[in-house]
């Protein structure tokens, strides 16, 4: 699932990304659905969008700080993930495997 263009004006959105490789899950805010592919290009292995979180990016920082690997870096755990699901407002994988 490809990121949606940000709307102009819009002040910013937490998001959550994937590593297909390690499992690490990033979680940051932007203004610019660019951001992704600045992240992506600097990064060795694959990243896959796992979505929009509705959440603050500092709350949710502070809320899985125990799985925090290094800056917005975080395991893949049962944990993160579970937290990730609660709080996202669009996620392709999770959508289609609901249907």
């Amino acid at each position: 699932m490809r990121p949606r263009p940000v709307q102009p004006g819009f002040d910013g959105q937490t998001y959550a990304l994937r590593c297909t490789v390690t499992g690490r899950v990033k979680i940051g805010r932007t203004t610019s659905w660019t951001r992704f592919g600045a992240i992506q290009s600097c990064s060795p292995t694959e990243l896959e969008f796992l979505g929009w979180l509705d959440i603050d990016e500092s709350t949710v920082h502070r809320m899985l700080k125990p799985w925090r690997l290094h800056n917005e870096w975080f395991t893949g755990s049962d944990q993160v993930m579970a937290v990730i699901r609660d709080w996202w407002i669009e996620c392709a994988k999770w959508e289609e495997s609901a249907a």
